[in-house]
């Protein structure tokens, strides 16, 4: 999509698109929806920033030209940023005017389809949303960043159904979910560390934001796999997630047919925050199996158990929709 933008100013690209709705994005905030006249099914997102200062400006065109250059497959691409001044009131007003890919499917929407419809999810489905996240936030730690804040409803998808990410502090000062759940006392998702800084009422993590979303990206996959929401693993009183029954819910999934090395991964990701990989270390692990996982091919299946969970056990599983 990047070339259509491409050294185009604002009232040439405005004639390129159509105003579709103006909405309020779950990551950021209120943004104006526009379609590609050419293909409807090109969308692009455009965000006005308000300044108070030239040099306030000038900082924001900085910042969004040198995340135009950050080139992922999976993460959400910044195609235009542009000055756009008006008189008001006898005063110069200049805004930032920010426009970048747009995808309205869910991870979270695809979950919640497969079980309206009784569907588990392929392993090699979960692999392929595995590997594309990990490559993705590995992409962003090599650049210094993390994600902040994964959840099934901010791992938004393409019309081929390929992972695409934005970053938490895509726009100047937005909150990670540490921040959040410090503000909000929402702390699904978070990870052990971050939840022992709650109950000590540190307003910023000091903890590292890329095992967070190591920690975070496990439970996702544990979810996605098991179809139960893991809220039900926390204690909403104590600010408490009890591991042991996260762990138990990973070795039962071997009895739902997933594959062993499979479980083990989930069990690496919410391991201790010392032992705790980071997302450059588990893409590295991960290298050898890149053509099998993206290809589709069934590498794991000799590593699935063989006795599956019978059907009156199936019964345990709750609905995971709610709260994912």
């Amino acid at each position: 999509m990047g070339n259509i933008l491409e050294n185009e100013k604002q009232d040439q690209i405005m004639k390129k698109f159509t105003f579709c709705q103006n909405i309020s994005h779950r990551q950021l905030g209120n943004i104006k929806i526009l379609e590609y006249k050419e293909n409807k099914r090109i969308k692009v997102f455009q965000i006005q920033l308000g300044t108070t200062s030239k040099q306030e400006l000038d900082d924001y065109q900085k910042r969004f030209e040198k995340r135009k250059q950050w080139k992922h497959g999976n993460l959400v691409n910044l195609l235009h940023v542009n000055e756009n001044s008006n008189s008001l009131m006898c005063a110069e007003v200049s805004q930032a005017i920010v426009i970048g890919e747009y995808y309205q499917m869910t991870l979270n929407s695809e979950a919640e389809q497969n079980f309206t419809q009784s569907f588990m999810f392929n392993e090699s489905r979960l692999w392929l949303i595995t590997y594309q996240i990990i490559s993705v936030c590995a992409f962003l730690e090599e650049k210094g960043a993390y994600h902040g804040e994964l959840k099934t409803q901010t791992i938004y998808l393409d019309d081929s159904e390929n992972i695409k990410l934005i970053e938490h502090d895509f726009l100047p000062n937005h909150p990670d979910a540490y921040n959040k759940a410090f503000i909000l006392d929402e702390f699904h998702l978070l990870p052990p560390e971050q939840l022992e800084e709650l109950r000590q009422s540190i307003p910023s993590s000091k903890k590292s934001g890329v095992k967070g979303d190591v920690f975070t990206l496990g439970l996702i996959l544990l979810e996605l796999a098991a179809q139960q929401s893991s809220s039900a693993y926390y204690n909403w009183q104590k600010k408490q997630i009890d591991l042991v029954q996260v762990r138990r819910m990973c070795d039962m999934l071997l009895g739902l047919g997933y594959s062993t090395i499979f479980s083990k991964l989930i069990l690496q990701m919410i391991s201790d925050y010392d032992t705790r990989p980071t997302f450059i270390v588990i893409r590295d692990g991960l290298q050898n199996l890149e053509n099998d996982i993206l290809n589709g091919n069934q590498f794991y299946i000799n590593h699935i158990k063989q006795d599956r969970i019978i059907e009156d056990n199936k019964k345990q599983f709750q609905t995971f929709g709610q709260k994912m």
